[in-house]
């Protein structure tokens, strides 16, 4: 029995080493077979990305092309709607039917009826549409375009991005285009915008639709008003003017007016603002158009502040406000406008309460329609920095902040490919090739993303077994030491030395007298706990038994033990057993301070001699104590 325990108390730092091997190889296991399995999972999804074959294109009948013709031609709408209704009684082909309802939703959604329009577009059956890539081209074009007009910029976007790789028709390609623009303006990307417009515009001109083209000069001339290029704009207002003029199409006039007004109230020139201002209030009212109302009103609102007027400016506001109520689409952008409006006047009355009423009205309706959110956002901070609120003033101006970039870089991401690709894309086979290489990147990156993220977790996992594992290999070495050294002192029930013996298994008289010196050494040592003396040696101990250096120096190593192993023994099993006795004052004191105490002079021979006979360093065995 001491025999096999003391073969144990040698054995535990092995057993402890092969059981984490083992561990190990298990991990290592999973680890080598988890790429495997990922990489085959990675080769099956790219070979499934090969494009869908198409159908071919369909004849369009007289009143079915007549439609679409008129579609481009700008606010001709109701005609557009009337040709489709011939085409739908003419009992014509599937295809055509199909088409004629997603150009009837198109048509209803410029009409100023964007939720109608896409309930109408929902009704489509969309199996026969994704048969035909003609269909599919004209179903997305039209999707992206009531998307934009129910202010969902991101969806819109991503749908009319993918029409670009088609060429069905290049009025629909140039519409797109420019609709695209108009999302990177919304979004605060305004050097993005002018690119798109510009090449809607080009595509425009080669299709010969004029109106289209000064409808994108019209968007351009906003732009460099925002940059501040007034010489550019006001160029871009005047040809799209002349060309309205020409075809006295007094709505769009309306809109160039007011861009002029625009521009005078940047030009700090209230006068002419408030020339032009009054000319589309007049025409708003006239037309008796709420959207036209809305805009005349607000913009007459902005002149007034412009030349100090808060309280003549809060009745325009409240004016636009009630008119906004009766817009189908786009209330709530222009709520949000009126909203910061009103909230400047205020503040210029110095009434920073009923201001930050409206500020915070803004911030609620911004978030609805997600249209002018950092300007709400700096808006509001203005107020709290007339309130002296500094800490939300600050806040507020960094979220504006944060929204701007956040656009900016949700419209990037989604153009990036398209920017890399974009003169390359002139002829179909070529936009095919690139479409399926960036699916096919697309596909990889996203495949590889989530493989790494898979490969990573589980790496986790098994790390967190390994250390759980050894975390209870530990415990279970600390309690085994814990048992052995409870078991007593070394000669008495813990370690049996194994004797020098002859070949016949005999003991002699002489080895009897040694192995007597060594129990009496083992006494000695036990008594009073004299192992705890740090001033032990062969010949202090030798003349403490009345014997001499050589006879006990013998006696210890028919043992097969050193001197220094056996006191050391004794000194660490001391240590062991105060650990374990919490209430043993000892048991608090510092590694450091317990070596000393069981008569260690230096704490790296305590921490060698630990290791060698429990497996584990003083702070690895205390850490893993048991709790008692």
């Amino acid at each position: 029995m001491h025999k096999q325990q003391g073969i144990m108390a040698e054995q535990h730092p092995s057993l402890q080493k092969k059981h984490i091997q083992r561990i190990s190889l298990k991990a290592f296991g999973i680890l080598t077979l988890y790429p495997i399995f990922f990489i085959i999972l990675l080769f099956g999804g790219l070979l499934s990305c090969s494009p869908p074959q198409y159908a071919t294109d369909f004849d369009l009948p007289p009143s079915l092309t007549k439609a679409i013709d008129l579609f481009y031609l700008e606010n001709n709408n109701e005609k557009v709607l009337a040709e489709l209704q011939k085409t739908i009684a003419a009992n014509s082909s599937n295809e055509s039917l199909l088409l004629s309802r997603i150009l009837t939703s198109a048509a209803v959604c410029e009409l100023g009826k964007a939720d109608s329009a896409a309930y109408l577009l929902h009704q489509i059956d969309t199996i026969s549409v994704k048969q035909n890539p003609a269909l599919l081209f004209w179903y997305n074009s039209a999707k992206g375009l009531i998307l934009f007009r129910q202010d969902q910029l991101t969806k819109a976007y991503k749908i009319l991005y993918s029409s670009l790789f088609a060429s069905y028709d290049q009025r629909a390609i140039a519409l797109n285009k420019r609709l695209l623009g108009r999302i990177c303006e919304m979004s605060g990307d305004y050097q993005k915008a002018m690119e798109w417009l510009i090449e809607s515009l080009n595509l425009f001109e080669q299709c010969k639709l004029p109106k289209s083209v000064a409808v994108n000069q019209k968007f351009l001339g906003t732009h460099f008003l925002i940059m501040g290029n007034f010489s550019d704009a006001l160029q871009y207002y005047e040809a799209a003017e002349r060309c309205f003029t020409q075809y006295k199409d007094s709505a769009e006039l309306f809109y160039i007016y007011i861009n002029y007004a625009d521009c005078a109230l940047q030009q700090n020139n209230p006068v002419k603002a408030r020339k032009y201002g009054t000319m589309c209030l007049k025409q708003a009212e006239k037309s008796n158009d709420a959207q036209m109302k809305t805009l005349a009103y607000e913009y007459m609102g902005e002149v007034e502040l412009k030349e100090g007027k808060p309280v003549a400016a809060i009745s325009l506001f409240n004016r636009a406000l009630d008119s906004s109520n009766t817009i189908f689409n786009k209330a709530l952008t222009r709520k949000a406008t009126i909203y910061m409006g009103m909230s400047q006047a205020y503040r210029l009355l110095r009434d920073y309460t009923e201001s930050l009423v409206y500020a915070k009205a803004a911030i609620k309706t911004v978030n609805l329609c997600g249209e002018f959110r950092p300007a709400a956002y700096n808006n509001i901070a203005q107020t709290y920095l007339c309130l002296h609120d500094n800490d939300n003033a600050l806040r507020y101006l960094d979220t504006a902040r944060i929204l701007s970039n956040l656009a900016t870089s949700s419209i990037a991401k989604v153009d990036k490919a398209f920017c890399e690709t974009r003169g390359n894309l002139d002829k179909m086979a070529v936009k095919q090739e690139l479409m399926q290489v960036g699916h096919r990147k697309q596909t990889f990156i996203y495949s590889i993303s989530i493989g790494v993220l898979l490969l990573g977790i589980i790496f986790m996992f098994v790390v967190v077994r390994l250390q759980r594992k050894k975390h209870l290999a530990l415990k279970e070495l600390v309690t085994k030491n814990i048992e052995i050294a409870e078991a007593g002192y070394w000669n008495k029930n813990n370690v049996a030395f194994n004797p020098k013996q002859k070949s016949d298994g005999q003991v002699t008289i002489e080895e009897n007298k040694y192995n007597d010196l060594f129990l009496n050494l083992c006494n000695w040592i036990e008594t009073d706990k004299n192992f705890c003396r740090s001033d032990l040696s062969l010949e202090f101990i030798a003349k403490k038994l009345n014997t001499n250096r050589v006879y006990l120096s013998r006696a210890i190593n028919d043992k097969n033990i050193r001197f220094n192993d056996l006191i050391n023994r004794y000194r660490v099993h001391e240590v062991i057993r105060i650990l374990n006795d919490n209430t043993n004052p000892q048991v608090n004191y510092t590694l450091s301070g317990l070596a000393k105490e069981v008569g260690f002079n230096s704490d790296s021979v305590f921490i060698e001699a630990f290791k060698k006979q429990t497996g584990l360093t003083p702070s690895q065995f205390r850490k893993n104590l048991p709790q008692v």
